[in-house]
């Protein structure tokens, strides 16, 4: 059976590349973004470049689902020093790591970086499914009752993006977080009504039954704050560009 548990923390493997300094864990090659990074990539480039149009300096970037923290150093640098950004990372495992990282990065004193699982609203304690095969990436709250499988459980409390306390306007919200993306973009939704940012968010429809929505569901959200989708990274249909109408 399963079991609620605290990840430990695994032998780290540093990185140098011009996308930034890195810390990740030894893998077996069994996590797509730990491989990529090792190799000197950047992991899913073209959302990065998609989300960097839409950054200016000087306003607060919000990355939900920082995971390694690659992205938020691209972001960091595309807001400059007068900017933030705030990274929203739901495993304890992964967010040690990205931690260490931004220490590594001179550019990145402007990344504030919250262990918490973006939600509607804040504190609540959800469980989060734990990996056990080498992909630490693919973790995600909700799963535990739809995987037909025993796994073992970290706690992670919620947290609405808009109890975060900002000092700028916010440009750009990017969403990434198995299949949780509209509940996540649900708790930003006075960010939304006031600073007007893009929005950069993933669907995948096999999150569907988990947590009960559908794309219909995000484009009825979306109406209500009078946004629509204006389309998708690389034309890849499951990373949607959103904007205000």
């Amino acid at each position: 059976m399963g079991s609620i548990r605290t990840p430990e923390i695994t032998e780290a493997y540093r990185i140098e590349s011009p996308h930034g300094n890195f810390y990740v864990p030894r893998s077996n090659g069994g996590d797509p973004v730990v491989a990529q990074m090792i190799s000197g990539m950047l992991f899913e480039e073209s959302v990065i470049r998609t989300c960097l149009q839409y950054i200016t300096p000087g306003s607060t970037v919000i990355d939900i689902g920082s995971n390694f923290g690659q992205m938020a150093v691209q972001f960091a640098r595309a807001v400059g020093p007068t900017g933030a950004v705030h990274g929203i990372e739901a495993s304890s495992f992964i967010i040690d790591y990205a931690r260490r990282s931004m220490a590594e990065n001179t550019d990145c004193t402007n990344v504030m970086l919250h262990h918490a699982a973006a939600w509607t609203e804040s504190n609540l304690v959800k469980q989060m499914y734990l990996p056990t095969w080498g992909s630490w990436s693919g973790a995600g709250l909700g799963l535990k009752e739809h995987s037909g499988e025993d796994h073992d459980w970290e706690e992670v409390t919620t947290l609405a993006v808009d109890d975060i306390p900002l000092t700028s306007p916010v440009s750009l919200i990017k969403i990434d977080v198995q299949g949780a993306d509209w509940h996540a973009m649900a708790g930003a939704k006075n960010i939304l009504l006031r600073d007007r940012p893009t929005v950069v968010f993933e669907y995948e429809h096999y999150y569907d039954a988990i947590f009960n929505k559908t794309l219909d569901d995000y484009k009825s959200f979306l109406e209500d704050v009078n946004y629509e989708i204006i389309g998708t990274v690389d034309n890849n249909q499951h990373d949607f560009i959103c904007r205000p109408r």
